[in-house]
């Protein structure tokens, strides 16, 4: 594996217990920014995404950290549901707050595509998930999940809502997200860090050896948070601003990027790591451009094929 990918994933583990990221404005109040960096893999039928997945889950159990692996999954195990005896399921991440869910085999049934990646964008980008529901919470279960969940979890309206759900999302795919046209697919894949990982006979026959070259632990820099000065945080978009109009791309993706260059800058220590921000930018640049090239085509009535 790329050494830049495998500290990009080490990265993205220790993300989710994080606080929120201050970055300090010239005018008005202070950003805050989520501290939790996702992935979004995109490889091909067999090429070992689920190794990848088993060995980060054995790491996090191993580290004792919240970790759940989920291979099958609907609308209501990703936004939680309510029994017919009045009973609330709670959705898949509350049991990993603060630790990490791998998503293998990311693909969603045309019947509950737009639900799922709505109820997934809101809780990658907001932490929280809200659903109408159209029988009542027993007493019971809503005492339940008070008592169990009780910062998470509450009665709303005509529903209810999961929050505060820091979690990082990894996500392994053999779909390529921009092979279709769904724009909340596209959105989430905007906030990730796309990277696309198709490894050559050579590659699968080595891993397949050493699978630990597939994911290695790695000790990160500790890091006690503190409010980013404009001073740390200017350069850093500058490059982005550089990049991007290089590249003649638009505001598409611009702040999402230099966001999860924000993110590596934090869990690095307050350091920079100019490898590993290139390794992003090279990535979120493609997916931009292919977007923007989709959407033309849109635009201009091309068939694009839907898997």
């Amino acid at each position: 594996m790329d050494p830049l990918y495998n500290k990009l994933l080490n990265m993205s583990l220790v993300s989710s217990r994080m606080d929120d990221i201050m970055i300090e404005r010239k005018k008005g109040k202070n950003l805050g920014l989520r501290p939790t960096l996702h992935v979004m893999q995109v490889s091909n039928f067999g090429s070992l995404k689920t190794t990848l997945a088993k060995r980060i889950e054995l790491y996090c159990n191993k580290m004792k950290w919240p970790v759940r692996y989920l291979n099958d999954y609907t609308y209501a195990s990703l936004a939680g549901s309510v029994e017919k005896k009045g009973e609330v399921m709670p959705p898949a991440c509350v049991e990993v707050i603060g630790g990490t869910l791998i998503v293998d085999e990311f693909a969603i049934s045309p019947t509950e595509k737009m639900q799922v990646l709505k109820s997934i964008n809101s809780i990658v980008e907001d932490e929280k998930s809200y659903r109408g529901i159209s029988r009542a919470i027993s007493k019971k279960s809503q005492k339940e999940m008070k008592e169990r969940y009780g910062d998470h979890f509450r009665v709303k309206g005509s529903g209810f809502e999961w929050f505060n759900l820091r979690t990082n999302w990894i996500f392994l795919t053999a779909s390529d997200p921009l092979m279709s046209q769904n724009k909340e697919l596209h959105m989430l894949a905007s906030r990730c860090v796309p990277v696309f990982f198709n490894p050559s006979l050579d590659d699968l026959n080595t891993i397949d050896d050493d699978p630990s070259l597939y994911f290695t632990p790695m000790k990160l820099p500790s890091t006690k948070q503190r409010t980013i000065q404009s001073v740390e945080y200017l350069p850093i978009r500058a490059k982005v601003y550089e990049w991007f109009t290089k590249e003649k791309l638009d505001s598409h993706y611009y702040f999402r990027t230099i966001d999860d260059l924000m993110r590596i800058y934090v869990i690095n220590g307050h350091r920079r790591d100019e490898e590993l921000e290139n390794f992003i930018l090279e990535r979120k640049i493609k997916f931009a451009k292919r977007t923007k090239a989709l959407e033309t085509a849109i635009d201009l009535h091309v068939e694009v094929w839907e898997p």
